[in-house]
């Protein structure tokens, strides 16, 4: 990818990368770089922030033996807050992604006309932005 390149996140790059992922952590690991050294630019949907917190929290819920699949992980979550209160990594990768030169676009698509423009400025920028790491599930509404 060339230098300077615009790229908007999916959760699954951080995901692949925080779990060091067997087959893609490594490449995900080098773009997240390319990022924080500045080499590229990288955009990160607050939507798909949210559903990395989430994720790392059922992970972590399922990894210390709170629960032993990612439902009962879920419905744990949502039932007893005193579970949040003993997680960290979640928080730790939250704060490590804020840290890096990643710009967080806040709102959702189709209920904040301010998110729909930023993409939109984006991708209309002079910057190039080739093959983006962002899939259609990273829009709700």
């Amino acid at each position: 990818m060339p230098r300077g390149l615009s790229l908007v996140f999916d959760t699954n790059i951080f995901v692949y990368w925080a779990l060091d992922h067997p087959r893609f952590g490594d490449s995900c690991e080098k773009i997240i770089r390319r990022v924080e050294d500045g080499d590229i630019l990288g955009f990160i949907p607050f939507v798909v922030a949210n559903e990395l917190l989430h994720r790392m929290m059922i992970a972590e819920t399922i990894s210390r033996g709170f629960a032993s699949n990612g439902p009962l992980a879920v419905n744990l979550l949502k039932h007893d807050s005193t579970i949040t209160r003993k997680l960290s990594i979640p928080w730790k990768i939250y704060r490590e992604l804020t840290r890096m030169n990643f710009t967080i676009i806040e709102g959702y698509l189709g209920t904040n006309r301010r998110y729909v423009c930023a993409i939109q400025k984006i991708f209309s920028s002079g910057k190039r932005c080739g093959n983006c790491l962002m899939r259609t599930e990273t829009f709700h509404t």
